[in-house]
């Protein structure tokens, strides 16, 4: 059965690849850079608002499931369910997916003047189980839609 679509559909590769103290007694990764394929404990932001999560890697990438670990919710700048599968901002939320997923939103900011080749990378992942590029484009029959000029 396929997690909420919102946070199922998408895999996440951060930019950088950093650990950040827990409670001051374990060091936890920012982001499934270096991380080997399976299930980790990870905590993409500093500070006591945002709770370390339980995710899945795969090739670098982080499979973001908010069925495998609620907590994952605290990493977007709103979250809203509008049906059992689909979740997304607020209504009001009007954000673009790097202004919505906190983690990136941070890296954009704290990285002014960085280099124009940064950039995230994301992969679809309808059951949040691979991480396979080909299911952005030749496995996905909705991606000629995935442009600038489409949204």
């Amino acid at each position: 059965q396929p997690s909420t679509a919102a946070m199922s559909n998408v895999i996440l590769l951060s930019l950088w690849s950093l650990s950040i103290r827990v409670d001051g007694m374990m060091e936890l990764p920012t982001s499934c850079i270096g991380q080997s394929d399976g299930h980790h404990w990870l905590k993409p932001l500093a500070g006591t608002e945002f709770p370390a999560i339980y995710q899945k890697c795969e090739n670098g990438f982080m499979i973001i499931d908010i069925d495998l670990d609620r907590n994952v919710q605290s990493y977007f700048s709103s979250y809203d369910t509008w049906h059992y599968g689909i979740a997304g901002p607020t209504q009001m939320d009007g954000v673009t997916w790097e202004q919505w997923w906190l983690p990136n939103q941070q890296y954009l900011a704290d990285a002014e003047g960085s280099s124009t080749d940064d950039y995230f990378r994301y992969i679809v992942s309808p059951e949040c189980d691979v991480c396979d590029a080909s299911l952005n484009t030749n496995n996905n029959p909705y991606s000629f839609s995935n442009t600038d000029e489409y949204g």
